[in-house]
């Protein structure tokens, strides 16, 4: 299954660090963003039929998502519909996919819109689901409000080792606003697959290649390894 390209108003988007140039993986919808939470603000593990591109979720990009205007009117309605669900013990189920559509829903709404939404979305889920996805939406904002406050928005790492530091922070504020459990079910697999690419772009020990050609090259060398051919966006 791929994996709707909306990442992360943060992210997160919010794919995490190399979610940018995004609590998004389908159509890339948000204004003013390059990409969540990465997503995405932001921004789960990426398709095998194509690599996130490298510079989708860095912070500084997610930052920039985070303060972006809202949406043209009914671009949320244009969007894929938002689905949340249970697991067998009435919980939400708070996954990479609920963690797309929050970021998806921060990044093409207002808040009052996104509550309204968010009420209309939970309607079939059990009360403790729905008070559940509220509660994600509060720490989905809060979180945004700290990244927006950590990074430099539109200010890329200059080097891996930068990237590799902006993910860390970004994990430390993930799991801060979201618990650690929650942190890992919601961007986990995401992280996983940033630290993957970050390590195929240090393996390019070209001296003449920029940071840019070093993300491409590990895109398509994470297609490469998953079976597909890159995702160029």
């Amino acid at each position: 299954m791929r994996k709707p390209k909306y990442r992360i108003a943060l992210g997160a988007v919010a794919l995490v660090l190399l979610l940018a140039l995004a609590w998004a993986w389908g159509d890339r919808a948000r204004p003013g963003a390059a990409a969540g939470a990465g997503l995405p603000v932001g921004a789960a593990a990426p398709a095998a039929s194509g690599a996130p591109f490298p510079w989708d979720g860095l912070p500084a990009t997610a930052a920039a998502a985070a303060s972006a205007p809202s949406a043209e009117p009914l671009a949320l309605e244009r969007a894929a519909p938002l689905r949340f669900k249970a697991d067998d013990k009435g919980r939400l189920l708070a996954d990479a996919q609920a963690g797309h559509d929050i970021e998806r829903l921060a990044a093409l709404s207002t808040r009052d819109q996104a509550l309204a939404q968010l009420r209309r979305a939970g309607q079939s889920l059990p009360p403790a689901a729905q008070r559940e996805l509220t509660d994600l939406f509060h720490h989905h904002e809060q979180y945004a409000a700290a990244v927006a406050n950590t990074f430099v928005p539109g200010q890329v790492p200059a080097d891996e080792q930068e990237a590799l530091r902006q993910l860390d922070t970004l994990h430390r504020l993930r799991v801060e606003h979201f618990g650690e459990d929650a942190a890992a079910s919601l961007f986990g697999e995401e992280e996983a697959a940033s630290r993957q690419l970050l390590a195929l772009m240090r393996a390019q020990n070209d001296p003449a290649l920029t940071l840019q050609q070093k993300a491409e090259l590990a895109q398509a060398a994470w297609a490469r390894k998953q079976g597909g051919a890159p995702d160029r966006r």
